[in-house]
């Protein structure tokens, strides 16, 4: 039996969070997958994000992967550069022969360059590599992305381009990174564990965090040590049951709560939605737009 709050928090923090096996894992399995992409595209670079550099990820979440472009000496003379419709019309084990270079993945919409890998990724099924099961896209997420079982384990969701996915990851890791005490990320992983017994997310679509391989911003080093966590937790959820949320901004730039009239103009949202937290990278974007009455009902 655990004796303390304190003492219960470590306790699920170790229980529940990423091991250093599973880190290990998930990091071969995406080199893995790069590998695989080089018979196809020229030097193609798969990163992780989300939860694998935010630090409160756990040994079941959900791997964000990312195809991201780099700069290349050997630009392709216009005359060579495949248009979309030949990239959307010749089959996929054509590029074996003919790399797609990056100069003619870059020239296309997010969602011909999401359809163009999907079909890519069919073809790699199709030779039996053993690496993609339960393939299909999401194309109407807002960057699209291309979901598959990682050999039957790891769910995986694989997006391109999405630098702006990757730079809110390292700013929610430069956050847990920046607390000297360790504290911040034991409480966010505690947050979840509550979240998921309690089945906060169990009719929702879970949205995570899930960068330019740099990040624009430095987290001064801070300490919650002599934070008192039972009276943080406490003030946490009478906050969120006492206010009237549908007219306050959780603000993690401001560190508080904003009344939304003070940031209406500056944040697009639906007009209904119930619960406004603003994107720290995208200022005018509330990423709980999609939370519903229902969800934020069982919340509380």
């Amino acid at each position: 039996m655990c004796q303390g709050f304190s003492t219960q928090i470590e306790r699920i923090a170790c229980a529940i969070g990423t091991t250093d096996a599973e880190t290990s894992r998930r990091a071969a399995l995406c080199k893995r997958f790069e590998e695989l992409l080089k018979r196809y595209i020229l030097s193609p670079i798969v990163v992780q994000f989300g939860s694998a550099i935010t630090g409160v990820g756990t040994n079941d979440s959900d791997m964000d992967l990312c195809l991201l472009f780099t700069a290349n000496e050997n630009s392709l003379m216009c005359e060579f550069v495949r248009d979309a419709n030949e990239l959307l019309s010749c089959p996929a084990e054509n590029f074996r022969e003919n790399l797609i270079h990056p100069d003619e993945l870059s020239a296309l919409s997010r969602r011909d360059q999401t359809e163009v890998l999907f079909r890519i990724l069919k073809e790699m099924r199709r030779e039996k590599c053993g690496f993609f099961k339960s393939l299909y896209v999401v194309a109407d997420a807002r960057c699209p992305v291309i979901r598959f079982r990682a050999y039957d384990t790891h769910l995986v969701e694989l997006s391109v381009d999405n630098s702006i996915g990757y730079q809110k990851s390292a700013y929610l890791g430069a956050l847990v990174q920046g607390d000297q005490s360790g504290l911040l990320r034991k409480i966010i992983l505690s947050l979840r564990l509550w979240a998921m017994s309690n089945g906060v997310f169990s009719s929702e679509k879970k949205k995570e965090y899930a960068n330019a391989i740099r990040v624009d911003f430095v987290i001064p080093p801070f300490t919650l040590a002599e934070v008192d966590l039972r009276n943080l937790f406490k003030k946490f959820f009478v906050s969120c049951v006492e206010n009237q949320l549908d007219k306050l901004v959780f603000s993690p730039r401001r560190g508080a709560l904003i009344p939304l009239a003070e940031l209406k103009e500056q944040m697009n949202s639906k007009p209904i939605s119930v619960l406004f937290v603003q994107d720290p990278i995208e200022l005018t974007d509330n990423v709980a737009k999609n939370v519903t009455s229902k969800a934020l009902r069982t919340m509380r």
